[in-house]
Formats: C-alpha cells, sequence, structure tokens
C-alpha cells in the first residue's frame, strides 16, 4: 500500500507539535545527515527520501521513552523504511 508523502509530513508534524509546547526548535541527530531540527527532518523525509522513491511501500515508527530522576528525559526516536530497500532514522532526547 503507497503511503502519501502529505500523511507521513502530517503524522510527523502532528506528533512534534505534541511535544514541543514551548515552540522550540527540536535537534535531531541521524547519522546520515547529522544534528539537524525537526522541521529540517521532516523535510528531509518528506522531500529527499520519499521523492527519489514515490511509488513504493514505507513504514513509519515514531518511538518514545522517558526517565524521572532529578528531570525528564524522554528519547524520541523517528524511523522511516523503505520496504526491500532501506531507510533513515533520526532521534533525540529532550529535557524537561
Amino acid at each position: 500500500m503507497k503511503i502519501l508523502n502529505y500523511s507521513i509530513i502530517y503524522y510527523i508534524r502532528a506528533i512534534f507539535n505534541i511535544l514541543n509546547q514551548q515552540k522550540e526548535v527540536i535537534i535531531m541527530y541521524s547519522p546520515t545527515y547529522g544534528k539537524i531540527s525537526d522541521e529540517k527532518m521532516i523535510e528531509l523525509i518528506g522531500g529527499d527520501f520519499i521523492e527519489k522513491s514515490p511509488d513504493s511501500s514505507y513504514n513509519i515508527s515514531v518511538g518514545t521513552d522517558s526517565q524521572n530522576f532529578k528531570c525528564t528525559k524522554t528519547v524520541v526516536v523517528v524511523a522511516i523504511h523503505r520496504v526491500g530497500n532501506g531507510g533513515e532514522y533520526f532521534s533525540t532526547i529532550l529535557k524537561g
């Protein structure tokens, strides 16, 4: 099943709006691109990655976990997999 580019972008943007109540730039890390903003990550997923093969099927996973000791740390990972042909992932640790 082909996932529309807009659906993926909408989904990721909605999750980051929930995570980012202060409307600050979230810095993501990617082994491929290094440190980038959350908006740049969305641009790379929708533009570079999906545009290279728009007829492929994609799986997207967004995961979070947290720990609460002296302060709350939340780990966020966004992974996109082009079925049968690799993928990319981005991660960050939010401290609050």
